[in-house]
């Protein structure tokens, strides 16, 4: 009945698996896992082998490193059955009766069901990453249901296999960040409902600050291709739109100008042990301001 599909980089998956495998067995349904390893630098063969004897845990090994919106696509074809579930790597469900939820979900008039987010207590070098974890991703379903433009991520969703294949993930997105927000704008796009609960993974994986600004460069550019590739509306996320407002009062260069004089401020900032959300903005704003300048958009 349910596919359990788990895209994986260098991350050891083994409690993970564990912990839903155990899960699916006490409430007794078809099932399968399936993980899709892309390509990791580090042997997990330690792990993997363990599955070989577990008929519903299947072990995929990608030859090249493909980037996750391939590999949740490799994930979706290679699933046997009707629903999906997808989890990343680097989370665990927080409820012993985690997928027992889900599956009561299931039903004929439900195509997608988001469980949502949470975060464990921060450390020092992982706080800005953790502070925009706790204040702009674990948010309780009430009020994801109440806002439409609420992110969806598929670190934890189920969704129908068929209306999946409608969409699939853009497989032209490599790098880093917003395969999710395309993926959502599809969905928006065609109407399909999303029901929001409270049925969450701890997200523990988390980057060190600077890993994390270096991988919000890289997520920046890849929403500044599908903005100029018209894969997603010019005024689809706040980023954009605070862009736009720069551009209709002629204010791009001046802001670019200003905040590039305070950038290592902003950094030392974002580096730092109570790094702002805020500047964490401004940084972001600043990054695509100069990808649109330099290419002249």
């Amino acid at each position: 009945m349910i596919s359990i599909l788990i895209p994986t980089y260098n991350y050891d998956v083994l409690q993970l698996v564990r912990i839903i495998d155990k899960q699916a067995k006490e409430i007794n349904i078809k099932y399968e896992i399936i993980i899709c390893d892309d390509c990791s630098p580090i042997n997990y063969d330690y792990v993997y082998n363990q599955f070989d004897k577990e008929k519903s845990i299947k072990v995929i090994k990608s030859k090249k490193n493909n980037g996750l919106a391939i590999t949740r696509n490799i994930l979706a074809k290679s699933a046997e059955y009707d629903w999906l579930l997808f989890l990343d790597a680097d989370v665990l469900p927080k409820e012993a009766n985690f997928l027992k939820k889900y599956y009561s979900e299931i039903s004929l008039n439900v195509s997608i069901v988001y469980g949502g987010l949470v975060y464990l207590e921060k450390q020092s070098n992982f706080s800005l990453r953790y502070k925009i974890g706790v204040k702009r991703e674990a948010i309780d379903a009430k009020i994801r249901m109440l806002d439409k433009n609420s992110a969806i991520h598929f670190s934890n969703i189920v969704i129908s296999k068929k209306l999946f294949n409608t969409i699939t993930f853009d497989e032209s997105i490599k790098n880093y960040g917003y395969e999710d927000t395309l993926f959502h704008y599809q969905i928006k796009k065609n109407n399909y409902p999303i029901k929001h609960i409270n049925n969450v993974v701890y997200h523990l994986g988390i980057y060190s600050n600077d890993i994390f600004i270096n991988k919000m460069r890289e997520s920046v550019t890849t929403l500044y291709t599908l903005d100029k590739d018209q894969k997603i509306p010019k005024n689809y996320t706040k980023l954009q739109r605070t862009y736009l407002t720069l551009k209709k009062y002629k204010l791009k260069k001046s802001f670019l100008k200003i905040s590039n004089i305070f950038l290592t401020l902003i950094i030392k900032n974002l580096e730092s042990k109570n790094p702002s959300l805020f500047l964490f903005d401004i940084f972001k704003l600043n990054y695509f301001c100069s990808l649109k300048l330099e290419n002249n958009a």
